[in-house]
């Protein structure tokens, strides 16, 4: 209406302030929540690699918030993993020892909780290289700094502890008057005593110079070996040793660079087994390789049985710095019938740098290092086929000294977390070309980096280095199947030779589609008895009169009892037995020659399958699952599967167990006499059972994942209420998660709701106390300005 005015101007004004502070309510929330969940988001990984060993493929171990690094790996012969390297604890560097067991997880009967950690002096120790002597000790070398960088061997007891019969208290320091020495290699002799061998810079950065020393194993210096147990490997130029090989006959292959031209040239020495240079090694004692590029270096360097050498390394080709493999005889000349010409070199476009190479027992050539990819550094896995490293023809240019392989056909695999097979991304070798397997694994989307590697008898390999998963560089280790030479999927039908007895051989196969609650497996059972019986019969009846006769008779009284029942056993204790119903105890003989063959004698002929035995947690107990505090769960103990009878191959469903828990499995075969025979073992971990935040997320490498089972460990769990809470989610998520796991629009609106509760989970986690107090104090601030808002 014309000339109307509002008769309280004031309401206007006032109504204005709120609006406008309603609004600046909002721009603060909308911006807090952004920058949560940004930092959140950031860095997020989105897949996995083998999930039959620790989470995904690979275990992580954060120290704190500095940088840690693995160096080196070695393995025990009960299948255990022992890793070396350092970590920093936000003042120095400190030497670090981890023990894994085969499933991935840290070996708690090992030192304090499965690691060591050491630090010598007032500065940095570190620990580069690792060996296992014969006993079952670890001989740990690395550098130590307290003013000056001295060389440092340390030994620790089978069980972790420093071994006190080694030098002074289980350490030895080898000082270095005339500059600061890193050691970089280490190896046990066969009698027992010890070879480290590294580098020296000399003080005001006056050159290097390499060094190989050897102590007795009481830790006292073998005075015999060179000058009072050190070799110094000294020229009148820059020369760097980074590994070292021990050949059958005691001699010493150390390897490195040398730069008499002012520029690191790649190279190798021999050492007689007294720490003189070997002159009948290639030149004078001195192997160079001549590679084309602005400086190379080897990183490692491995024998065949025959005595023949193949060097990993990395060469400046004037844009970047890229792997190349070398093959040198015994004598330290290049092996022209691998590739053509001796050396291999990456046909790879950026960065990759080969850090480590070993070789496994079919011959094929395994090395780990690291390759730049849009997403930073990745760790990769190259193999080089035995049977096809020599189809490789040098250029004419480059024929006297390298083979340059850029057009060849290297199969190129990139496997993220969640991946249960490996992208081809390049065709298949043609006839005539090298066939290179690489594969690529992409951690955290920042820095992954293998430093290290090693092979088990059944070809499975593990690759060992860091991780920028959480932020700052942590220990990573890999690990692939047999097959991961060419491929980093998991279930194939066979592990190598199985079990034989009684007859038979039982072979299980590995563990596939592992779920929350199940996974699926297997065997094969073949006859190899009857045949062998045959054979028998037919040598002894030969001279009988009545060969026919006595054939019908011989074989009659050694045919095999029938196999009447088969399937798996699996259990959280390692070798799982069969039961019949009702039974709750069985008797295991071990009867066999062969690792893991035992046989169980049951009593009865019932051959109905068992249900999953179950262990019911008590308010006076609860159980502990492997990657988090105890709190209140069931947990299903030991079962088995019925998969028909007779011999072949079967598949086995495994269902109803507990999430994110170690099974171990094997093959049965229960027989028409009673007996029970069993196959090879596997082991696995079944997914983790933060149900609902993995199905809305997509991966349990989410960082929002990460984060919820995160403050569940640290803060639910601590606690007899959030373990009771914890325990009741874990009863109800799995069908709630099996439902919004199948409908995008249900992981729409879970992600949204569960958003608020990362956000407190994330403040509560990752937040400093003063930006606690700041948030809360705004928060008590804003508080009555909502009550006059409203």
């Amino acid at each position: 209406m014309r000339g109307w005015s509002d008769p309280h101007p004031e309401n206007s004004t006032i109504e204005g302030e709120k609006m406008k502070q309603t609004r600046q309510v909002q721009v603060w929330l909308v911006v807090f929540f952004l920058v949560f969940w940004m930092d959140i988001d950031a860095g997020q990984a989105t897949t996995q690699l083998d999930v039959s060993f620790g989470q995904n493929g690979f275990v992580v171990k954060d120290f704190g918030s500095g940088e840690d690094e693995i160096f080196a790996v070695a393995p025990q012969t009960d299948g255990k993993i022992v890793v070396v390297g350092e970590y920093d604890n936000g003042a120095v560097k400190n030497l670090a020892v981890a023990r894994y067991l085969p499933t991935g997880e840290l070996d708690r009967g090992f030192s304090d909780d499965g690691i060591f950690t050491h630090s010598i002096g007032s500065g940095d120790t570190k620990a580069r290289s690792v060996a296992i002597q014969g006993d079952g000790k670890i001989v740990v070398a690395g550098s130590a700094d307290d003013g000056q960088n001295n060389i440092v061997l340390v030994r620790l007891t089978a069980e972790g502890l420093l071994d006190n019969t080694f030098a002074a208290s289980g350490q030895r320091l080898l000082p270095i008057t005339d500059g600061d020495a890193d050691a970089h290699a280490v190896r046990v002799t066969a009698e027992g005593a010890i070879l480290v061998a590294g580098t020296v810079v000399k003080s005001g950065d006056a050159g290097t110079y390499g060094l190989v020393a050897k102590v007795a194993a009481d830790g006292q210096p073998d005075t015999s070996f060179g000058n009072a147990g050190v070799s110094l490997l000294q020229y009148e130029y820059d020369v760097e040793i980074r590994s070292l090989a021990l050949q059958a006959d005691g001699k010493m292959v150390a390897a490195g660079s040398f730069a008499p031209n002012d520029t690191a040239q790649a190279g190798l020495l021999r050492l007689n087994q007294n720490g003189s240079i070997d002159t009948q090694f290639g030149q004078n004692g001195r192997s160079l390789l001549a590679l084309t590029g602005s400086g190379s270096i080897v990183h490692g360097v491995a024998l065949d049985p025959d005595g023949n050498l193949y060097v990993v390394g990395d060469v400046n080709n004037g844009s970047f710095h890229e792997t190349f493999v070398a093959a040198l005889t015994q004598d330290g000349v290049l092996d022209p019938e691998f590739g053509g010409s001796g050396i291999y070199r990456s046909p790879l476009t950026a960065e990759n740098v080969g850090q480590a190479i070993t070789m496994d027992e079919a011959g094929n050539l395994l090395i780990a290092g690291f390759a730049t990819t849009e997403n930073g550094k990745d760790v990769f896995l190259l193999t080089i086929g035995k049977e096809t490293a020599t189809h490789e023809t040098a250029t004419d240019e480059t024929a006297s000294s390298e083979a340059t392989v850029a057009n060849s056909a290297a199969t190129v695999k990139t496997v993220f977390p969640g991946d249960t097979a490996a992208t081809d991304n390049t065709a298949a070798a043609e006839e005539g070309e090298v066939s290179i397997d690489l594969i690529t694994a992409d951690l955290a989307n920042t820095t992954d980096v293998g430093n290290a590697l090693t092979v088990m008898p059944d070809g499975t390999v593990f690759v060992a280095g860091a991780t920028g998963l959480d932020g700052n560089r942590d220990f990573a280790l890999l690990r692939f199947i047999a097959e991961a030479a060419t491929s980093a999927a998991t279930g194939s039908a066979s592990d190598g030779r199985g079990v034989s007895t009684a007859g038979y051989t039982l072979l299980t196969r590995r563990i596939t589609e592992i779920t929350r609650v199940g996974a699926k497996s297997g065997g094969t059972i073949t006859d190899f008895g009857t045949q062998q019986c045959a054979d028998a019969c037919t040598a002894t009846c030969s001279t009988d009169a009545d060969p026919a006769t006595c054939f019908t008779t011989c074989f009659a009284t050694c045919e095999l009892p029938t196999v009447t029942q088969r399937g798996v056993v699996f259990g959280i204790a390692s070798k799982p037995v069969f039961r019949t119903e009702g039974t709750d105890t069985d008797t295991d003989t071990d009867t066999d020659t062969d690792t893991d063959t035992d046989t169980t004698t049951d009593t009865t002929t019932d051959t109905t399958s068992i249900a999953n035995r179950v262990l019911q947690a008590t308010d006076d107990e609860v159980f502990t699952f492997p990657d988090s505090e105890t709190f209140t769960f069931d947990i299903v103990e030991s079962g088995q599967t019925e998969d028909g009878s007779g011999t072949g191959s079967f598949g086995s469903i495994i269902q109803g167990i507990t999430p994110n828990t170690v099974y171990f499995v094997r093959a049965y075969a229960l027989l028409s006499d009673g007996t029970v025979i069993y196959g090879n073992e596997h082991t696995f971990r079944t997914d983790d059972a933060c149900f609902i935040a993995t199905a809305a997320f997509g991966s349990i490498l989410d960082n929002h994942v990460t984060v919820l089972r995160e403050f569940r460990d640290k803060v639910m769990m601590a606690g007899r209420f959030g373990q009771r809470l914890v325990g009741a989610y874990y009863q109800l998520s799995p069908r709630i998660a099996d439902l919004i796991e199948k409908y995008e629009v249900l992981r729409s609106i879970a992600r949204v709701i569960l958003i608020p509760f990362v956000l407190m989970a994330y403040f509560i986690l990752k937040t400093g106390l003063l930006v606690k107090v700041c948030v809360l104090t705004a928060f008590i601030g804003l508080w009555p300005l909502r009550s006059r808002i409203m």
